[in-house]
């Protein structure tokens, strides 16, 4: 194989030129390609500063830009023609050196980041095709205006890991911030014992660079295989539960380092009653749901309210201090889900939905069961009989789908703009609930919107009528969290080792609501659901789906979707609908962008990209989550046990197998 040798390079001969004012374009670059891939963790007041210190360079054609080896202080982005980056690699067997073409790279890419972050040598040779001119950036020139370019990075990157562990996920930025600054970085010598089973749980770790031992048992011995915890893995967290440590941590053959909470920052907050997470957590302790407590034969049947291959649904009645609750009950087959590999399916649907209680436009889980089947009026049982259900206690929410809504006329007119602004901004808020969590919902469509319809609650055992409705009717509840899972997530290996998944690559969602991302099978993150949104408020508006085909075809269904990530395809509108609904429709092209990093709600500011865009400026957030806004459909009802708004056909799904229990600690929790 031929190649570049040492002796072929030169030294790039560069005029460097300082540029106090960037044109539109130069800052559209540097945005667009740069702050994504490089700096997101720079918030945009600090990549300005970056952006005002770069200089322009030019290349001559053939000269080398960075040697391989060399120590570095200098970061690249072409703005055009293109450089060839180059390895060495030594063949023995040859006896010489050759260089292999490992990337070229253009305009809106970069090279020499590394050199930023540390000291380490190049690690490759970057020489121009042709004549190039490209933006540098020099690490004192950064480091000048920012300060340590590695500890700014590191601590952004270190509040998005905080956010990811349940303690934190409810604390405001500001939480965050004053939460960070009680972590110290701790260096851990080799073989060293951090703390052993029994000891005071003193201290909170996370493991910032290295790894460590950790012995579940707090058994050191060598016969016993400790699990590994890598960067980004915690332990010690009993430390909030005020107990001793249940296990033994050390390092192994190298150091480590991690950052470290102390126990008494904790005990202050607590102390101050500053408005903190682990403060929260106390006080959630004693709001108890009553209707968690209720047994499962309490609850008397009223009638199905729908039917799947896992199982059914069904209202149900129950009383709690002399008040009448109806609520609905969804009974899962075990023999079902064990015989389609589902348990891990339903497992993370129970707790995701325990994770999300208490919102007012999510369904709301309040208790689970696992006991024998029910008979038609009431759910009395024999705790002793074959245990072959998944029962799961849930808020009723009785007005129907929005999907009915939307297309069967349902409504005396067409939905107007502020009617889909009210709905579309009733699944915002559940999803801005759902993502705070690190939580996909993955399954948005008008099917899973719920319109809630409910009566006050009546004090009287013997009553099967009157009351009030609630002022609540009207809004939208999310359902079914079969599909929602968390991400980033962590993972364990054949081998034992947990790891932290970005993304998650597994195909689930309805056909026409599937992002790119999930077509080419790239890998997804949150950005999916605003995907989705994008789709649901398009529908709202023509009634139908941007990317689906007259004829039905799947296949071209995808192609259209996954052209868009491409972009040889984009979400298109009649003209009336342009013309009529602007900013909407920019709205949603915003949300249907192929690229998921560039997606509205993906940028630096988040989520709230979506609730301050221009289409939302006349809503009033306060009062929508307070449901205090007037509705733009009430469900009409035929009293309170009228479930005619549902498909509560029976005999539509095959007979139960019974279980035999031999895999039930596959539900263990439920």
């Amino acid at each position: 194989m031929g190649g570049v040798h040492p002796q072929d390079l030169q030294t790039a001969r560069v005029e460097d030129q300082k540029q106090p004012t960037k044109t539109p374009e130069v800052m559209k670059l540097l945005r667009d390609n740069i702050q994504a891939l490089l700096f997101e963790a720079t918030t945009d007041d600090e990549m300005d500063k970056v952006v005002a210190v770069m200089t322009d360079m030019t290349v001559p054609a053939g000269d080398v830009v960075i040697h391989q080896n060399d120590h570095g202080d200098k970061f690249y982005a072409p703005r055009a023609a293109t450089v060839r980056a180059t390895r060495d690699c030594t063949l023995w067997t040859l006896g010489r050196n050759e260089f292999r073409t490992v990337a070229r790279l253009g305009e809106g890419e970069y090279f020499g980041e590394t050199s930023l972050l540390n000291d380490q040598p190049r690690n490759c040779t970057v020489r121009a095709i042709g004549p190039v001119k490209c933006l540098r950036l020099h690490r004192s020139d950064f480091d000048s205006m920012l300060g340590p370019l590695y500890a700014i990075l590191e601590m952004n990157a270190f509040k998005r890991i905080l956010r990811m562990f349940d303690i934190f996920k409810t604390l405001s930025d500001d939480e965050i911030e004053h939460l960070t600054t009680h972590f110290e970085i701790v260096e851990l010598g080799s073989d060293k014992t951090i703390f052993t089973t029994g000891d005071n749980a003193d201290f909170f770790y996370i493991v910032r660079t290295g790894s460590v031992l950790f012995f579940p048992d707090g058994s050191t011995s060598a016969s016993i295989d400790p699990v590994t915890l890598n960067v980004k893995d915690y332990f010690g967290a009993e430390m909030f539960q005020g107990t001793t440590y249940q296990s033994t941590v050390r390092t192994g053959v190298d150091s480590a380092t991690c950052f470290r909470l102390s126990k008494t920052f904790v005990n202050e907050d607590l102390a101050s009653g500053r408005n903190c997470c682990f403060l929260r957590q106390t006080k959630s302790k004693t709001a108890l749901n009553p209707l968690s407590l209720l047994e499962l034969s309490e609850l008397v049947h009223i009638g199905v309210l729908g039917e799947g291959s896992f199982g059914r649904v069904s209202m149900v009645q129950a009383f709690v201090n002399a008040e009448e609750h109806l609520l609905a009950l969804k009974c899962v087959s075990k023999s079902h889900v064990v015989e389609c590999h589902q348990q891990e399916h339903i497992m993370r649907e129970r707790a995701i939905l325990h994770d999300l209680k208490c919102h007012p436009f999510i369904v709301q889980l309040h208790a689970t069961y696992q006991v024998g089947p029910i008979s038609r009026w009431s759910l009395q049982f024999s705790r002793v009989q074959d245990q072959n259900y998944l029962y799961m206690l849930m808020e009723l929410v009785q007005g129907g789908e929005l999907f009915g809504l939307l297309h069967a006329n349902i409504l005396d007119r067409p939905l107007v703009e502020d009617d889909i602004k009210f709905f579309a901004a009733n699944v915002y808020l559940a999803l801005e609930h759902m993502h705070k969590r690190d939580i996909a919902y993955r399954d948005l469509k008008p099917e899973n919107l719920l319109i809630r319809w409910a009566w006050s609650a009546m004090k009287s055992c013997h009553s099967r009528g009157g009351g009030a409705l609630s002022s609540a009717n009207g809004y939208l509840k999310v359902v079914d969290m079969g599909f929602a899972k968390k991400i980033p997530f962590t993972a364990e290996d054949d081998n034992g080792h947990v790891a932290v998944h970005a993304r998650s690559y597994t195909l689930c969602g309805t056909q026409e609501y599937l992002a790119p991302e999930f077509v080419l099978n790239t890998g997804h993150d949150l950005a999916v659901d605003y995907w989705a949104f994008g789709i649901l408020i398009y529908e709202m508006f023509l009634g139908y789906t941007p990317f689906e085909t007259p004829d039905g075809d799947i296949a071209k269904l995808f192609k259209n979707i996954a052209f868009v990530r491409t972009g040889a395809n984009c979400v298109q509108f009649p003209h009336d609908c342009t013309a009529d609904f602007p900013v909407a429709c920019s709205f949603i092209e915003s949300l249907l962008h192929g690229d998921p990093t560039k997606r509205l709600g993906m940028g630096q500011n988040g989520s709230h990209e979506i609730r301050n865009h221009p289409w939302f400026h006349d809503l009033d957030w306060d009062k929508l989550r307070d449901q205090q806004l007037p509705v733009p459909y009430v469900p009409q009802l035929n009293g309170r046990y009228d479930t005619s708004l549902f498909e509560g056909d029976q005999g539509l799904r095959s007979t139960d197998i019974d279980y035999d229990g031999a895999e039930n600690y596959l539900f263990e929790g439920f």
